[in-house]
């Protein structure tokens, strides 16, 4: 099965252990899911969206694949699909920041056994590195991919120790592990990062009071980081 390079940096990211139960949030296709059953990284896998278009599409792949006992198709928002404790590895991929945090949120109850959740955000990397933090999260992985001209940025992160230190504004912004692991890449997403940081901040200089605007004090200083990073 081909995933692709974004999936397949997910699919990299479950990390060494076998889990006995595993779930893909949004997962659209269900190919994600079908991997994690097929490479035996998961024993079971619960595929879940939201909508009923996609689980109907999702169904039909899975049996295409003869995956129909390790592989449950299931309609909920979020997290809600999951039974508290259920899933060992938790994924979700390819939607914005900030409702992958939304669904954590409203999903608390269900991460009751400590899993790993792997994420791979569409926007708002920093504010996901920063508030899986504070929600008591650790990262403890991440890694790159590009695909069709857009390079995609995968966080694997577990429920840290009390004792984690905090992280740094320079890690918040541009990782804990890109530059080391995929440096080439990671400098064209730096690259990338600073000339559209550029475009933002003057496109909102030419507005009335931009000083003045929490995003635009936010962009300055993510573009100080990545500037001073590179």
């Amino acid at each position: 099965m081909n995933l692709g390079p974004r999936l397949e940096a997910v699919a990299a990211l479950a990390g060494g252990g076998k889990y006995k139960c595993g779930a893909d949030i949004g997962t659209d296709h269900a190919k994600l899911a079908m991997e994690l059953a097929k490479c035996g990284i998961c024993e079971k896998v619960v595929a879940s969206d939201k909508n009923a278009g996609p689980c109907e599409a999702a169904r039909r792949s899975v049996a295409g694949e003869n995956l129909t006992d390790t592989v449950e198709v299931r309609q909920g928002d979020g997290l809600a699909s999951l039974s508290a404790g259920e899933a060992q590895l938790i994924t979700i991929a390819g939607m914005g920041g900030e409702l992958m945090l939304s669904i954590l949120a409203a999903g608390k109850a269900v991460l009751t056994n400590s899993p790993r959740i792997v994420l791979q955000p569409q926007t708002d990397i920093p504010e996901v590195r920063r508030r899986i933090f504070a929600a008591g999260w650790k990262i403890v992985d991440e890694a790159m991919a590009e695909e069709n001209g857009h390079i995609y940025v995968v966080l694997a992160a577990e429920l840290a120790a009390a004792d984690v230190p905090a992280p740094s504004e320079e890690q918040l912004v541009t990782g804990f592990f890109l530059r080391e692991k995929a440096p080439e890449l990671w400098r064209k997403y730096a690259e990338e990062n600073i000339a559209k940081l550029r475009r933002a901040i003057r496109g909102m200089e030419q507005g009335k009071n931009a000083e003045a605007s929490p995003e635009y004090a936010r962009q300055k200083n993510e573009l100080t980081v990545w500037e001073k990073a590179l």
